[in-house]
């Protein structure tokens, strides 16, 4: 800790006096914005399928109004680029490219390699959202490419704006083609980054924050209120229209609107980072900007793979350990050896099932079938119909991993056409991570073992990126 706390303040005396923290502190928000956005929208359902809980929880929408801050980071790119541009140009942007451009490197091979392993229907439901942030950095690569040609460009932000209204309007008015919404991946983001651009300037007066923050809301509202634009400033799967992809003149307007916030907030936050340990923080944040920005979907996707093959697919309180009171009678535990009705549930209570609801007499083992009085410890086999946990197909009382016939089995495996599936199955089944087979043949071992390579060198990859942070951030304390 001592030399922690030493480092912390070796960082904030070598910071130059010129520095605008306040600028980095923006930096740090919009990274932190984007990685827990993404953290919040992005699920998937069994398939796999992308997914989002906004889907089943759109209430939620609000928490992008928080979250989804791409336009404060196009503003703080144009700002800080404008200041850094200089002669020669090939020199400058080499350098601005490099740093955009290396962590791209690792990240494209840590998944041409989980490619090789991975069937093609899990490498796309997995991989889209992993590797979704490289539109951003194309779009930014070329607005940073551009620098010094827009800023000889005056009055871009009101033509951008109308550019994105014109093609809204052709979009939802004229029934134009859906291709012509991708007209505003340019036009859209170039609003906050040439407004950045002006920033630097300094033609941007105090006053116009006020103005971009207010009419930016308003006008966000006025579209969502009244025109039919979606609440959320984030993709909803199976939504028909989004705001971010493509984006739409809500999402610019709330940029607007963002913008003017931040051109407020950054005196404030300068001051703020003052104080050693919050500014050490965030420079370690703009240190690795974009390296947690490309690879947070990519420890996402492996924190869900270790869970769901470890684990298996949430499916109740009992999937996080989770247990009720001891005379809940519907609680979702591991009791005495005692209950008539389940074989790890409280005693006495006959039906009491793992991980069911409310107390039923007959409930089953591992999510089974009612209707059979008495079951005890997992389909005891000298009791009629049970078979242990692997009964024959045509046992209604069975557990566990019943025959592909099995009507309205829940356990963890069997046939494509059982509707109470849950957990691993078949590729077309809601096995949502393709693993295949019982639990008990090779089959079933096999499909595990493919994910071990993928999940060593999820693991492996994520300790590097940590290293090699950590090595980056102590060698530009050395320099300083």
């Amino acid at each position: 800790m001592g030399d922690l706390a030493a480092a912390v303040r070796r960082l904030d005396r070598a910071t130059p006096p010129s520095r605008d923290r306040g600028i980095d502190a923006l930096r740090a928000l919009a990274i932190g914005g984007v990685v827990l956005g993404h953290w919040l929208v992005t699920a998937w359902e069994p398939g796999p399928r992308i997914s989002s809980p906004l889907v089943h929880l759109p209430h939620l929408a609000p928490a992008s109004w928080v979250l989804q801050t791409l336009a404060v980071f196009f503003l703080v790119g144009g700002y800080v680029a404008a200041l850094g541009v200089r002669e020669p140009y090939r020199t400058w942007v080499g350098g601005r490219l490099r740093r955009l451009l290396g962590p791209v490197v690792p990240l494209v091979v840590c998944w041409a390699v989980v490619a090789a392993f991975m069937p093609w229907p899990t490498l796309e439901a997995l991989g889209k959202p992993a590797l979704g942030p490289l539109w951003f950095l194309g779009v930014f690569v070329l607005l940073t490419s551009a620098t010094p040609l827009l800023m000889r460009v005056r009055h871009g932000v009101p033509v951008m704006v109308a550019v994105v209204a014109v093609v809204d309007l052709a979009r939802f008015g004229l029934d134009a083609p859906a291709w012509v919404g991708w007209l505003n991946a340019g036009a859209a983001w170039l609003v906050p980054y040439l407004l950045g651009l002006s920033w630097a300037r300094g033609t941007v007066r105090p006053s116009m924050a006020w103005w971009l923050l207010g009419g930016g809301a308003a006008v966000t509202a006025v579209l969502v209120g009244w025109a039919g634009y979606p609440a959320s400033m984030v993709g909803v799967p199976g939504a028909d229209v989004s705001n971010l992809s493509p984006p739409t003149l809500a999402s610019v307007s709330f940029g607007l609107a963002q913008a003017g916030l931040a051109m407020l907030a950054r005196e404030p936050l300068g001051r703020l980072m003052r104080r050693t340990r919050v500014w050490a923080v965030v420079a370690l944040v703009n240190l690795n900007a974009m390296r947690i920005f490309l690879w947070h979907q990519t420890v996402l996707v492996a924190l869900v793979v270790c869970a769901a093959v470890l684990y298996g697919r949430p499916d109740g309180l009992g999937w996080l350990g989770l247990n009720h009171r001891p005379d809940d009678p519907g609680r979702q535990g591991r009791d005495g050896p005692d209950d008539l009705g389940q074989g790890q549930g409280g005693p006495d209570v006959p039906g009491r099932e793992v991980q069911g609801g409310p107390a039923a007499p007959g409930r089953e083992g591992l999510h089974g079938r009612s209707g059979e009085l008495g079951r005890v410890e997992r389909d005891r086999s000298d009791e009629l119909g049970g078979n242990g946990l692997h009964g024959g197909p045509d046992d209604l009382g069975r557990v566990g991993h019943g025959g592909p016939d099995e009507l309205g089995r829940e356990g963890l495996d069997g046939g494509p056409e059982s509707p109470g599936r849950v957990g691993y199955g078949g590729p077309d089944e809601l096995g949502w991570v393709g693993l295949l087979g019982r639990p008990d043949d090779l089959g079933w071992v096999a499909g595990r073992l493919v994910w071990v390579p993928v999940l060593v060198l999820a693991l492996v990859a994520t300790a590097g990126l940590m290293t090699w942070c950590r090595q980056q951030f102590d060698e530009r304390l050395r320099r300083l």
